[in-house]
């Protein structure tokens, strides 16, 4: 039933784009990429617990197999089996050479599941860490210093659930979960259909480009370290929060010399977490909302003085087609958040008028900005902002 709907699902999707087209101009690139970057190495080095007496598949070819998948953005690894079947020969036969799969035997994807699963997330981490010090050693960055901001690494997070359970996938001898990152929730709370399910929260952190991310650390939430009994959203947000505290101390550990510039949401416009940004050197641009609403308010009665007016505003006017694209900035220097602890606020708009004079309120947005905001930086920290 699942291959047939897949099947169906194929033939609705070729008649908009062809799902094949996303990977079959990009094979070659591709295959040049993984030889440079010798990620076939690093995933040799994964250590295998399986019983070696049946293995059919390499733990390198597995993690090829689910990276590939990753890498072209399928939606699972059964639809990727069917776009390798549609590849013309060559790229068909250059994907399974470097899977170092013979005779088109492809894993199923339970295969690749269970083996990938055995994997301690550290170890996959360090594959992350180890590239971007191959990147760093090779000068790639030093040879294209237009991927860096302010000579800085642009680094953000974000948190997702990866595996929802009905029942305790790992238990003991009761029936008890023994999953220490299964975390339990409740549906229909408070009613007689209430049910207990878990999931499993990750939040990843990357590397942010103007045109690409790379991830460099994927963090596990444990159920003992977070309240999990409160609501989604909040669980979310907790989430995050431990995992950057925990993650941003272990990257500067790892990259002692290495700069970087946090960008995050409004979760993390807090004194705790901006005090930490100061002692790891981490420069930052923080979304700001309603959590700090005294500096908000500071902001506010400033922006009503003249002087404030005349002297920390800015407009920029862009022509577009049929369009102009009028950008306005307003910002306040060393800001109180608390105590002797200090920070910027940039505030930003966008508007469009077009050719009939009629105005249109674009983007808007306001953040916590670690670098002191001028005329002359004032849209660039705001693009920067937006890269999140």
């Amino acid at each position: 039933m699942i291959a047939k709907d897949d099947q169906i699902n194929d033939q609705n999707h070729s008649k908009k784009i062809s799902p094949f087209s996303q990977i079959k101009n990009g094979i070659a690139s591709f295959l040049r990429f993984i030889k440079h970057i010798k990620l076939p190495d690093f995933f040799e080095q994964l250590p295998d617990k399986r019983q070696k007496g049946k293995i059919n598949y390499s733990i390198s070819s597995l993690a090829l197999w689910a990276f590939s998948t990753c890498f072209f953005r399928q939606e699972s690894k059964n639809k990727f089996h069917t776009i390798l079947k549609h590849l013309e020969p060559k790229d068909h036969k250059g994907i399974l050479n470097l899977l170092k799969i013979e005779n088109d035997n492809l894993p199923n994807y339970t295969t690749v599941d269970e083996a990938l699963s055995k994997i301690n997330y550290e170890e996959l981490n360090n594959i992350s860490f180890r590239l971007f010090d191959q990147l760093k050693d090779r000068k790639f960055f030093y040879n294209h210093l237009e991927l860096l901001t302010y000579d800085r690494f642009l680094i953000g997070a974000d948190g997702h659930w990866t595996h929802t359970y009905t029942h305790p996938h790992v238990s003991d001898e009761t029936g008890k979960n023994t999953c220490p990152y299964c975390l339990p929730r409740k549906r229909f709370k408070g009613t007689l259909k209430e049910e207990t399910y878990f999931v499993h929260v990750l939040v990843t952190f990357v590397l942010i480009f103007e045109n690409f991310s790379f991830p460099i650390y994927t963090y596990p939430l444990q159920s003992n370290q977070v309240d999990t009994s409160q609501s989604d959203e909040k669980l979310k947000q907790e989430s995050e929060l431990k995992a950057a505290h925990n993650v941003l101390l272990l990257i500067k550990d790892r990259f002692p010399r290495t700069k970087f510039f946090f960008l995050g949401d409004a979760l993390y416009a807090n004194a705790p977490f901006i005090k930490l940004c100061k002692e790891l050197d981490f420069e930052y641009i923080i979304v700001l909302k309603d959590n700090l609403k005294k500096i908000r308010q500071k902001c506010n009665e400033l922006s009503n003085l003249e002087f404030y007016k005349k002297s920390y505003t800015h407009k920029q006017k862009l022509k577009s087609k049929n369009k102009a694209i009028l950008k306005k900035s307003a910002w306040f220097n060393n800001v109180e958040v608390e105590g002797k602890l200090y920070t910027n606020v940039l505030r930003f708009q966008e508007e469009f008028v077009d050719e009939n004079g009629q105005l249109t309120l674009g983007y808007k947005s306001e953040w916590l900005c670690s670098k002191k905001i001028t005329k002359a930086n004032c849209l660039k920290q705001a693009h920067i902002g937006r890269l999140r």
